[in-house]
């Protein structure tokens, strides 16, 4: 029998989950990173750069007060944008986030 995760899913795909979020939240300040997961007898771990790596991670959006779900960050200026993310990425640091899920219709040049 497969292991399996407090949500009853194969731990290999949760692994397989982290390590997407994880490949969308690091920043490109650093080389391309080796992420992987290893495999022994105790189980499964994610590994970046050969270094254990606990994902500590949530969803992030912004949505200003009295805007709704349609509200698209992205699609504001450049100087808005780098306004919320200087605003809010540090705050997001401050609780110990080392990763975030992103939804769709993000600029691969936000994420870097």
């Amino acid at each position: 029998m497969s292991r399996r995760d407090n949500r009853g899913r194969p731990a290999l795909l949760t692994m397989a989950l982290a390590a997407t979020v994880l490949a969308t939240a690091l920043t490109a300040a650093a080389a391309e990173p080796e992420v992987g997961i290893v495999a022994d007898l105790e189980g499964q771990k994610l590994q970046v750069d050969g270094d254990d790596y606990m994902v500590f991670g949530m969803n992030w959006g912004y949505v200003p007060i009295g805007e709704n779900y349609l509200y698209s960050l992205w699609n504001q200026s450049d100087d808005f944008i780098k306004t919320v993310l200087d605003r809010e990425m540090p705050l997001l640091q401050d609780m110990g986030v080392n990763s975030i899920r992103q939804y769709v219709g993000i600029p691969p040049r936000w994420v870097q």
